[in-house]
């Protein structure tokens, strides 16, 4: 399965299309779709694994994918470090609390975009055939 494809269709920022089998594949490979397109990798900056847990008070699919991607893009402004997912361990969905457990690569990038924010613009998570599917545009 392809994990995203980009979308010429607006010119000045960047859109992806992003998929996954399941909603935590779609959180890790939309993740990674942003940093894949924000910039190379300089060089790792943690050989090991590190483990992040990260929770959101909504249980609003859309609503948390955009606050997972805007926070590991501030971690990134914030410490010049990007948190590539490897693997979701736990995907936790209560009453009024997502909870994501998951193990990250941290590395620096040489960037060669600079994404400003992702956008709510068209932002919808969708399941369609039992694939999850997503619509991004970052700002750029």
């Amino acid at each position: 399965m392809v994990k995203y494809k980009t979308i010429d269709e607006h010119s000045n920022d960047l859109q992806v299309e992003v998929y996954g089998s399941t909603l935590k594949q779609l959180f890790k490979n939309a993740n990674n779709c942003m940093f894949d397109n924000l910039g190379k990798v300089k060089h790792e900056f943690n050989k090991k694994r590190n483990e992040c847990i990260w929770t959101c008070n909504n249980i609003d699919d859309d609503f948390i994918l955009h606050s997972f991607l805007s926070e590991n893009l501030s971690y990134y402004y914030r410490k010049g470090i990007v948190r590539y997912v490897s693997s979701i361990t736990k995907f936790v969905r209560d009453t009024a609390t997502y909870t994501i457990h998951y193990f990250c690569d941290e590395c620096k990038l040489n960037p060669a975009i600079e994404i400003k924010a992702v956008t709510w613009q068209g932002f919808k998570v969708i399941k369609n055939n039992g694939i999850f599917k997503v619509r991004i545009i970052f700002d750029t």
